[in-house]
């Protein structure tokens, strides 16, 4: 067999590494290879600048649905997680407005008011008695604040509250009691008064109306 040149050897050398030859045309080469050191380097230089080869549709596919299946686990963590702290934070805030109130509407309660003799403080002093009935049965508590005026008491403030989610069968009263001057028969014209606050409205009530209040309720709980 003559021999091959080197020119016709590295014009095979691309078809050679793409694997496009004939079985005959790579035994050429590589019989030519094993006694001509050029070529073997130019053969190395065509390898190392070869493209890398695309990768496997098949295998991108199972990459990308394994990507979006770790994605959507998490989507659904992340949204469990979301899902849990609204609820806490729904529940704390209805367990908050339950345990502290929320201002009472002027519906469905009435007002009943009677003087009481007693002592208050170690001292002989009238109370004035106010009693909240709420007929649904809601429970109501309030809170007082004095009124001062020169250093004395003119009167006091009651903020009334109820509780949500606390409606039972029966009425529920609720009282308070708020100190009066010691002389108030003696000057019933004085100006003594209570408010009462609600959420919708507000009532005062004077001690000179006393003849006028109304009777207080039949049973007091």
């Amino acid at each position: 067999m003559s021999k091959v040149s080197c020119n016709v050897i590295r014009d095979l050398l691309p078809l050679d590494i793409d694997g496009v030859v004939s079985e005959d045309s790579k035994r050429l080469v590589e019989e030519h290879l094993e006694g001509c050191e050029e070529c073997r380097r130019e053969k190395e230089k065509l390898e190392q600048a070869a493209p890398v080869a695309a990768p496997d549709p098949s295998e991108s596919g199972a990459a990308i649905k394994k990507l979006k299946k770790k994605l959507r686990r998490k989507n659904l963590f992340l949204i469990s997680v979301f899902s849990v702290l609204v609820s806490a934070l729904i529940c704390g805030g209805l367990i908050y407005v339950w345990r502290s109130g929320i201002p009472a509407s002027s519906k469905n309660i009435s007002v009943t008011m009677e003087m009481l003799e007693t002592r208050y403080l170690g001292a002989d002093q009238p109370i004035w008695m106010l009693y909240f009935t709420n007929e649904e049965g809601t429970l109501l508590y309030g809170r007082k604040e004095s009124v001062m005026t020169n250093g004395d008491v003119c009167g006091y403030v009651i903020y009334l509250m109820e509780k949500p989610f606390s409606s039972g069968e029966e009425p529920y009263t609720y009282s308070v009691g708020c100190p009066v001057p010691s002389n108030w028969e003696e000057d019933p014209d004085q100006l003594f008064y209570v408010t009462i606050v609600y959420r919708d409205t507000h009532e005062s009530y004077y001690l000179e109306d006393y003849e006028s209040w109304p009777s207080p309720a039949d049973t007091v709980r």
